[in-house]
């Protein structure tokens, strides 16, 4: 209706029948996740439903990150299991590193894990993870997990539980531990971001070893996830867990002795097989230059008989 002046009026009573208040016409938000979970990887559309089913069967609130791409199918499958708990986050391309990367700045939960599609969180996986955090100071908590290859269990990682400064045991073992076994507190994760994205098959390790660097971890020492590594060249592994190394013993200051002797260690045996993958590849200048390179970095690896076929490539330099 015109006011006295001839203008229309715009003001309007909300206590006016008809009228609906839009802040009561809004659906309800969905309650924040405790758990965002990251699903990533080229897992088959068998092993990447089978992570989300046992996602589902862990009870509590969380939200499931898919960085596997659209494949109209598993999608569909994912939202009959998951609900509105799953999110398949876009990623353009680029590596695990960079998925990762992506779908972290979508998550809103507390808590953070990451889960290679194809492995299996067995019953009470997150509960016991997350009521550990309730009890201990630690903001990363890890447990032991089954792994498998080509359908058979043929080991568990770690044999034995380890806490604490977990970071000598790391590297004197050369234990890498399963992404999926590992949960974390974002705030703590976010320290440590991004992945680095030049890695393509190992983001994942290169985070725990820079965690380990400086935070505490706590452990449950008991089987709560199957593992199943994905498949890759044997040879593109070795040279990336290489170049993780390489990042270690050249860029990391101010280690501790043991910390540095661990890492010298560890980067010189990881030389010798990234050669030895060359000898055998008939790459002989390759091998020449990694083998010259032990020789400066770690001299006693070539005593004892141990050794020996280290010490002919050797004669051979």
């Amino acid at each position: 209706m015109p006011d006295a002046d001839g203008r229309l009026s715009t003001s309007l009573s909300l206590g006016a029948p008809g009228l609906i208040d839009s802040s009561q016409s809004r659906k309800p938000e969905a309650p924040q996740p405790k758990v965002s979970l990251l699903v990533y990887g080229k897992a088959n559309r068998k092993g990447a439903l089978a992570t989300f089913e046992s996602i589902a069967r862990q009870g509590g609130r969380y939200e499931v990150l898919w960085t596997g791409g659209r494949e109209r199918e598993l999608e569909r499958s994912a939202h009959t299991v998951l609900g509105t708990a799953f999110r398949n986050i876009d990623v353009p391309g680029g590596g695990v590193g960079v998925a990762v990367n992506r779908a972290l700045d979508a998550a809103r939960g507390e808590f953070v894990g990451l889960v290679p599609a194809g492995d299996i969180l067995l019953t009470g996986s997150l509960r016991r993870r997350l009521r550990y955090f309730e009890r201990g100071a630690e903001s990363i908590v890890f447990c032991a997990a089954k792994a498998f290859e080509r359908g058979n269990v043929v080991r568990r990682r770690p044999k034995r539980g380890f806490d604490g400064q977990i970071l000598h045991r790391l590297l004197e073992t050369g234990t890498e531990l399963p992404i999926s076994t590992v949960l974390v507190r974002k705030s703590v994760l976010d320290r440590y971001r991004p992945l680095n994205a030049d890695f393509k098959i190992l983001p994942d390790y290169d985070l725990i070893l820079r965690m380990a660097r400086r935070e505490a971890f706590g452990c449950i020492d008991e089987v709560l996830v199957e593992h199943r590594p994905l498949l890759t060249d044997l040879y593109q592994y070795d040279e990336e867990r290489l170049r993780i190394y390489i990042s270690l013993h050249y860029s990391w200051p101010q280690l501790d002795a043991r910390a540095q002797r661990l890492v010298r260690f560890r980067f010189a045996r990881q030389l010798i097989r990234v050669g030895k993958h060359s000898y055998k590849k008939g790459d002989f200048e390759k091998a020449g230059r990694i083998f010259r390179e032990v020789v400066k970095v770690a001299p006693y690896l070539f005593r004892g008989r141990r050794y020996q076929f280290l010490n002919f490539v050797k004669s051979l330099l």
